[in-house]
């Protein structure tokens, strides 16, 4: 989780534990929401599959959602 510091903590509301890319990911979310895929690839160096991968998960956990459509929407992050 992010909180207003931007600080990542490793778990949201003590119930979902994130992993460090999963943290990382939602760091790079918190600092542009508008960002796509293929940008948070180009910042981290994480591979395209495992973000992907890892945003799933952080959409099913209902930590994060998309709004609008891929090319011109934004992230919003849920739980905090």
């Amino acid at each position: 989780m992010i909180d207003n510091s931007g600080t990542v903590n490793g778990t949201v509301n003590g119930t979902v534990k994130l992993t460090k890319t999963q943290e990382q990911i939602l760091k790079i979310i918190k600092d542009n929401p508008q960002i796509t895929q293929n940008k948070i690839y180009e910042i981290s160096g994480i591979p395209l599959r495992t973000i992907k991968r890892n945003i799933d998960v952080l959409k099913n956990e209902e930590i994060i959602k998309r709004i609008g459509s891929d090319k011109k929407g934004y992230w919003q992050i849920i739980k905090k």
